[in-house]
């Protein structure tokens, strides 16, 4: 008897176990229900697109990746016109990355390809006509050793695994002379989130001497193999999103005839490399970075990657007290490169050793044809609404159709009080540039580029806290890449190739502006907003920054802002870890380790402290508010109609959604990554995937950058997103950058009108789009933490320009923080960066959401004072106070912020139509597995411990028939109490009174089975048991949801 009764105690407390872990499983998904929606994704609702069907949208963006890849595919190098290969002609393809060819990146880039997989370089060539040496790619498919994915840490491998030239020749020789009219030699890299490509390659497969984006030595015996082999025609394409360095050009003995940059291609522009190859297609791309011999030449590389902070006592901190100085201040790529070029020709004192033909081999904006293209006619304009244009007549004098780039450039005095006053000019700059239509032979077409002349001309003056126009002449002049800009300025200047220029210019194509008098820009020139400096405690303690008075500070690592070494310390440098040091002040680790509302740096006078009206209806709904402006009256009423928990939940938890708020009527929406595809990478969904973004700036094409932002669109229409986490727009501020192919180029000016025209195109189509990350997140070492230090002038006219372009030409609505900090100070957590610079100077009328974070709490309360209108998680970041009415004002304007953006979008069309989650039907299966598996268990016990219940209800029980009545209230109490619990959960707190009444009937049903001595039945006792779980689950389930509430909106501070 004794174990029977421990038998029966065991099974309940197992029993009441199952029953916590029903209940806690219901509480985590609530809590994480963002996650589990994308994940399981729904069934069910309805999808629209503004195409015919599915197949008809598909072959306009498969036509649109090969015309990018068409316009975007750079000519770098082709001696003796070795492209386009003769028709018909028999090739070799060498090298493993032929099997593993680049389509887009790792990380938030990646997009599915595997429906794809078909779509190769073996097709592409032979679709073009070329016969391909199967042997060859039989081998490499049989034998390769599969390239590194890259990744961070201990674990990552960047490894190249190419096959060597030996065993190549050992399995293939004897096919060779079959396809050799060329041989086509693949070099592929990867790049991706949360690591920088490697500087040093001892790790892996490489030596210590060697990096990852110059040829290894593996790849260059393999190149004298072909040389000695006899192959007719040698050509490298560089499929590869990162800048490569190019000195393997100067060695004789590697062959090489042509050299052809195609980046990732996306799902299917791999086919178009077989018509590049042969003339089928003329490759029209331009360079949008500046491809060097030396990738540590630059002097942004002597400030890059993994630097640590020293405490006092001379411990080295962890990767949370990181650290980059951006030494070079303006001078970012051409900016620098070309720069000290022009000192040197006019004998500018302190330019150091330096000689740009060495250092420099295809400068910014320089690509290639199968044609040749006349330019003549050059004039400039000055306009009476402040724009200037410039124009030029283009003729294509060559024998074949294509398209030419047209590219404006300036140049502004570098005056004595700029000298004095730490104002620092480049030698030219970008000011605007055109494609041309397809050109046949002999065709002309004069192309015209319009651009504000204060707006782009000028300069940041961190003395005066303003812009400034400086007095005296600016050169205009139109050229095909940076350095042919220089040399115009020179030639315009009186400098000839006697002075030292490699090249003489062309006067012709060169203009004088005239500013008769310095312009001090006090206030923003679309605005009229205040400008002042935003910046000050962003520069380094201690740090050299390059001047032009000055190019032989750069001598020996001069830049480098380190006042020692440590080793054992990173994965990322070299193999012995070692990184920069600087001994960080106690003052400074404090402001690096501070969290709350004032470690913003918000001012005191921004906190409205009057009553925060809430939870007050005036009976508007947001799609009231459609097509209102963001200065409409009733946003306020709106707003005020939504609890603070409303608020709350719609600030913390937008992990690719934004909340319904029903108090407003406001659907839930979806957000969606990547800068090359709608992807998530919860669900694993993808939609098409495009070109990599500096593929697309490479076609120097606007429309095309448009027409990208459209597809974006019709794909969110299609998936039912909304809300777009890209385009991506940071600086190519070194060629080791892990994330560089999705970002536009190492100019602003690029950057910006592309990124400008994509969010105008994603518009269009109704999406809302994230432009990130925002800002000076140009290196992915150390990405959460690292202190940037820069000087503002750069931090305005070099990081934040682009973000300003699309925000105020491309009408962006949404901003992405990055995850680094601006100095000591978390960029999403910047009053300086969110709300004075984005927001009050900008105009910037739409709603900030951070990079993926977990940190709530102080955090989140940084972020919310800064200007952050959402958290991208997908659990919660919580504030610590949501009663004080500085702070529920402050998740008003937030509220506003995404309000805005989410009404003038799709979603209020599109986002009801997202059908009902399949973890929700997931769920309410397991709730009712789960309750009967208890009530049948318990009914499994009853039986089988008959004695011991008997013994319990000595004198009551008995087995008498149950009547009618009570046999029909157990069963429906029964039904009911299910049906009560399914709907409290999922659908709405009504199930608790429908659990409620099923409690009732199982009550009356064991008080009438008692009157009638039947108290013992099975199902009377089934029907109470369960009616009891289900109000204890119901019960459970809403005290979790008042706890959550009252979390939310208690005042912890």
């Amino acid at each position: 008897m004794r174990k029977t009764k421990v038998r029966f105690a065991l099974f309940n407390i197992l029993f009441a176990i199952i029953l916590v872990a029903v209940i806690a499983i219901n509480v985590v998904a609530v809590n994480y229900s963002t996650a589990l929606e994308l994940f399981f994704g729904s069934v069910g609702g309805e999808q629209g697109e503004s195409y015919e069907n599915e197949d008809e949208l598909l072959a306009a963006e498969i036509a649109f990746t090969d015309t990018v890849v068409d316009e975007g595919s750079v000519l770098m190098y082709n001696n003796e016109n070795a492209l386009p290969l003769d028709s018909g002609a028999s090739v070799s393809i060498f090298s493993q990355s032929c099997r593993e060819w680049i389509t887009n990146g790792t990380g938030s880039s990646s997009v599915a390809t595997s429906e794809y997989s078909d779509r190769n370089l073996k097709t592409s060539l032979e679709s073009a006509g070329f016969t391909v040496n199967e042997t060859l790619w039989d081998f490499y498919g049989e034998n390769g050793q599969g390239r590194g994915t890259g990744g961070s840490g201990q674990a990552a491998d960047w490894s190249l695994n190419e096959n060597p030239w030996s065993e190549v020749e050992a399995a293939c020789g004897d096919s060779f002379a079959d396809y050799s009219d060329a041989a086509v030699m693949i070099i592929s890299r990867t790049g991706g989130e949360g690591a920088d490509v490697p500087r040093e390659m001892s790790r892996y497969d490489g030596t210590a001497d060697e990096h990852y984006l110059e040829l290894s030595s593996t790849e260059k015996e393999i190149l004298r193999g072909i040389q000695d082999a006899g192959f007719e025609k040698t050509v490298v394409i560089i499929n590869a999103g990162n800048a490569m360095e190019m000195s393997f050009l100067d060695e004789e003995d590697l062959g090489v005839d042509a050299v052809l940059w195609v980046g990732g291609t996306g799902y299917n522009g791999v086919e178009e490399v077989g018509k590049l190859l042969s003339g089928e297609v003329n490759p029209s791309g331009h360079l949008v970075d500046t491809y060097v011999n030396d990738s540590f030449s630059s002097p942004a590389m002597q400030n890059f990657g993994d630097n640590r902070y020293m405490s006092t006592s001379g411990e080295v901190l962890d990767s949370g007290y990181s650290y980059v100085n951006y030494g070079e201040g303006v001078y970012v790529g051409y900016r620098y490169y070309e720069t000290r070029y022009e000192d040197v020709v006019m004998g500018t004192p302190n330019v150091g050793e330096y000689n740009y033909s060495e250092v420099v081999r295809f400068p910014f904006g320089y690509g290639l044809s199968y044609t040749d293209f006349t330019w003549s006619d050059f004039t400039f304009t000055e306009n009476e609404d402040g724009t200037v244009t410039a124009s030029v007549n283009v003729t294509n004098s060559g024998d074949r159709a294509g398209k030419d780039a047209v590219e404006i450039y300036f140049q502004a005095p570098y005056t004595q009080y700029d000298q004095e006053n730490g104002i620092e000019k480049p030698a030219v700059v970008l000011g605007g540039f055109a494609k041309t239509g397809m050109l046949d032979p002999g065709a002309s077409e004069t192309v015209e580029v319009t651009f504000d002349a204060q707006d782009v001309m000028k300069s940041y003056s961190v003395a005066d806290g303003a812009y400034i126009l400086d007095e005296g002449d600016y050169y205009i002049t139109a050229a095909q890449d940076a350095h042919e800009a220089v040399n115009n300025v020179l030639a315009a200047k009186g400098y000839t190739a006697a002075d030292g220029m490699d090249a003489d210019g062309n006067a012709d194509m060169t203009a004088v502006y005239n500013v008769g008098e310095t312009q001090m820009i006090t206030t923003d020139l679309a605005t009229g907003a205040e400008i002042a400096n935003r910046f000050d405690d962003a520069v380094a303690e201690g740090a050299t920054y390059l001047s032009r008075m000055n190019w032989s500070v750069m001598d020996n690592g001069g830049l480098t802002y380190g006042t020692g070494t440590a080793e054992g310390v990173s994965y990322s440098t070299d193999a012995a870890g070692t990184v920069n040091t600087v001994e960080a002040s106690d003052e400074l680790i404090g402001q690096i380790d501070a969290t709350g509302w004032d470690a913003s740096g918000r001012p005191e006078e921004a906190n409205d402290t009057s009553p925060a009206t809430v939870d007050t209806d005036s009976g508007l709904t947001l799609e009231d508010l459609a097509g209102a402006d963001y200065d409409d009256e009733n946003w306020q009423a709106l707003i005020e109609q939504m609890k603070v928990s409303e608020l709350h939940l719609l600030y913390q938890k937008a992990g690719f959604v934004t909340q319904e708020v029903e108090s407003i009527d406001k659907p839930k929406t979806t957000d969606s990554d990547g800068p090359h595809g709608i992807t998530n990478f919860i669900s694993g969904y993808s939609c098409f995937g495009y070109p990599i973004e500096e593929m697309l700036a490479s076609t120097w094409n606007v429309d095309l950058a448009t027409r990208y932002g459209e597809f974006i669109g019709e794909d969110g229409i299609r998936s039912n997103t909304q809300g777009w986490y890209a385009p991506a727009m940071n600086i190519h501020r070194t060629p080791f950058s892990g994330r560089n192919h999705e970002y536009y180029s190492e100019d602003p000016i690029l950057s910006g009108r592309m990124g400008a025209a994509t969010v105008q195109g994603a518009m269009s189509k109704g999406m809302y789009c994230y432009i990130k990350h925002f800002a000076v997140n140009d290196q992915e070492t150390n990405r959460s933490s690292v202190c940037t230090w820069a000087q503002e002038q750069a931090i305005r006219e070099i990081y934040l320009r682009p973000f300003e372009i699309t925000v105020k030409d491309g009408g962006a609505t949404g901003v992405m923080a990055s995850m680094n900090r601006i100095g000591f100070r978390q960029t999403k957590g910047s009053y300086a960066l969110l709300t004075e610079t984005l927001r009050n100077e900008w105009g910037f009328q739409g709603a900030v959401i951070t990079d993926y974070t977990s940190e709530g709490d102080a955090v989140a309360d940084q972020c919310l004072a800064a200007g952050t209108d959402l958290q991208l998680n997908t659990g919660s970041n919580r504030l610590t106070d949501t009663a004080s009415d500085y702070v529920r004002h402050a998740l008003q304007d937030a509220a506003h912020h995404v309000g805005y953006m989410v009404v003038n979008s799709t979603a209020l069309t599109t986002a009801a139509a997202s059908g009902f989650p399949v973890y929700i039907l997931i769920l309410i299966a397991l709730d009712v597995v789960a309750a009967l598996g208890i009530a049948g268990g318990e009914v499994l016990v009853i039986r089988s411990n008959r004695r011991i219940i008997r013994g319990l209800d000595a004198g009551i029980v008995t087995n008498a028939p149950l009547t009618g009545t009570v046999r029909i209230l157990s069963i429906a109490a029964l039904v009911v109490d299910v049906i009560g619990l399914v709907i409290e959960i999922w659908i709405s707190p009504a199930g608790i009174a429908i659990a409620a009444v099923g409690l009732i009937c199982a009550i009356i049903a064991k008080v009438l089975a008692k009157k009638q001595g039947s108290s013992g039945n099975l199902l009377v006792r089934i029907t109470f048991i369960v009616a009891v779980i289900c109000m204890i689950l119901v019960l459970a389930y809403e005290l979790a949801i008042v706890v959550a509430t009252i979390f939310s909106e208690r005042d912890f501070g």
